[in-house]
């Protein structure tokens, strides 16, 4: 009996890998028999079944991109990403550094790091001053922030060509 388990769960912002690098990465691994999951395959549906697909998946891979840290949806993918590595409910994770440097979403620096502060200055302002809300978009920043740390000092790969 086939799996039908996604075995990769590919997360990864739309607007900067959706029309050329992911299409080439989902072929190539599909032809080589890979069950792949992407939101692309859940469109519409929340977050909550995303989180449960990498779950479920053994092994995740992250296309790290300079707007990738602008998405609560992949920052939140991301957290899972991190607690399923440190829970072992996944097997690895491969970051992809897709034109961006890898030491920018470690230390969340340069136009990546700039695009995610600007993305939580955001938050805290919708926020406002009701203390419980800013507590909660401060945590949740935290979490995004130790999970892009985390991801970044693995083991991955740099993409930088032009497409």
């Amino acid at each position: 009996m086939e799996n039908t388990n996604p075995q990769v769960f590919i997360s990864f912002r739309g607007e900067d890998a959706r029309e050329k690098f992911l299409p080439l990465l989902k072929d190539r691994l599909k032809r080589s028999k890979v069950n792949v999951f992407t939101d692309e395959d859940a469109s519409g549906v929340p977050l909550e079944h995303l989180l449960e697909e990498i779950r479920n998946s053994r092994i995740a891979v992250v296309l790290l991109s300079k707007n990738y840290a602008e998405s609560h949806w992949c920052l939140n993918e991301l957290v899972e990403i991190k607690k399923c590595i440190e829970t072992k409910k996944l097997d690895f994770v491969i970051p992809v550094f897709y034109k961006v440097k890898t030491h920018h979403v470690k230390k969340q620096s340069g136009r990546f790091g700039e695009k995610f502060l600007a993305y939580q200055e955001a938050l805290l302002v919708e926020a406002g001053d009701e203390r419980k809300k800013k507590k909660r978009a401060n945590s949740k920043i935290k979490r995004w922030k130790k999970a892009l740390t985390f991801v970044a000092r693995m083991i991955g790969v740099s993409y930088d060509k032009r497409m």
